[in-house]
């Protein structure tokens, strides 16, 4: 969880961020404009890669009820990760550059289980459930490829994701493979080998 001051000015309508704090991968915002008759101003902030929006907005004359909702707003999305990170039942560890190869980005790493770089992620979600993925195509795998993309699935939630080729570690090192990740890895692929035809009648049930 980080506390952000923000430097440079953000509007969110006719206020401005004065603090965000980044926690389950949403953004609770504290603003403020002395102009207005109701000069404070909490709300939640998301963003994908189509939009970005403010939601669950609230305006107040009175600095103490704002602040009280933004802590309350904190707090819940804090116990959401906590209950997620108790939900797990596995043992869990941040994958570092010394549980990968050396990254080279000549190399095709396409059909590789590879490592997002802990830096590219939120700080609450730094751990190897969110880190392994397994590359299954994008021109970012292709060694000579002239993009960034990775087309990938999450080992853990089995989720299709995408990645840019600087945000991976690196291949994991066998040896540093969670016992968990070498199984979902097999299931994994078993599903991708499937024909098409099987798929979309699964898809269709």
């Amino acid at each position: 969880m980080s506390n952000e001051q923000l430097d440079d000015k953000r509007m969110a309508g006719d206020y401005e961020i004065k603090t965000a704090i980044r926690i389950g991968g949403v953004e609770i915002v504290f603003g403020e404009n002395q102009e207005l008759d109701k000069p404070y101003f909490c709300g939640v902030y998301s963003r994908n890669e189509i939009f970005a929006q403010y939601t669950q907005c609230m305006v107040s004359d009175g600095y103490a009820e704002i602040i009280q909702l933004f802590g309350h707003r904190v707090q819940e999305q804090a116990d959401k990760v906590l209950a997620e990170q108790a939900s797990l039942n596995l043992p869990v560890k941040t994958v570092t550059a010394d549980d990968c190869f050396p990254h080279d980005y000549s190399q095709n790493i396409e059909g590789k289980v590879v490592a997002v770089k802990a830096e590219s992620l939120a700080p609450e979600y730094r751990t190897s459930n969110h880190q392994l993925i397994l590359i299954i195509g994008g021109n970012g795998a292709s060694g000579k490829g002239r993009g960034n993309a990775c087309f990938c699935v999450n080992l853990y939630t089995g989720e299709h994701c995408r990645w840019e080729r600087y945000d991976i570690q690196g291949i994991v090192k066998p040896e540093a493979m969670p016992e968990w990740a070498n199984q979902r890895e097999s299931e994994i692929r078993n599903i991708q080998h499937q024909p098409k035809e099987k798929s979309r009648s699964e898809d269709a049930r």
